[in-house]
């Protein structure tokens, strides 16, 4: 199992996982949520597929100042497996590139005082 980016293709099945695990809500709209990420150069959706059946994800983006964490779910059937750990740990590594690379970018590189969260996801 490997960890990548949600295709589009994908998203109707992370909605039925958000859906299956109690993370949606009636007044927000999921499958919106997902594109809004993918298409965003800030955000994204991290997904684990077995076969062709998506069975964890974690949306994770930032505001330039404080990265996030959304939608982290793991099917069922999959739970106490470590996917959960394994698609965080992915979540917190894809924040730390995008830190770095906004570092790079604006010259704040090394300004980051998150480190303890990257630390604590063993990062």
């Amino acid at each position: 199992m490997q960890i990548s980016k949600l295709a589009e293709e994908q998203i109707p099945q992370a909605v039925a996982l958000w859906e299956a695990t109690g993370l949606t809500r009636p007044w927000n709209d999921p499958c919106a949520d997902a594109i809004r990420a993918l298409e965003n150069s800030t955000s994204t959706v991290l997904a684990v597929s077995e076969g062709s059946q998506v069975i964890a994800t974690a949306m994770v983006g930032h505001d330039g100042h404080r990265g996030w964490l959304y939608y982290v779910a793991v099917d069922p059937q999959f739970q106490r497996t470590g996917l959960g750990a394994q698609v965080v740990q992915a979540a917190s590594a894809w924040l730390a590139a995008a830190r770095r690379a906004q570092g790079a970018a604006d010259g704040s590189r090394g300004k980051c005082r998150g480190a303890w969260l990257l630390r604590a996801a063993g990062i």
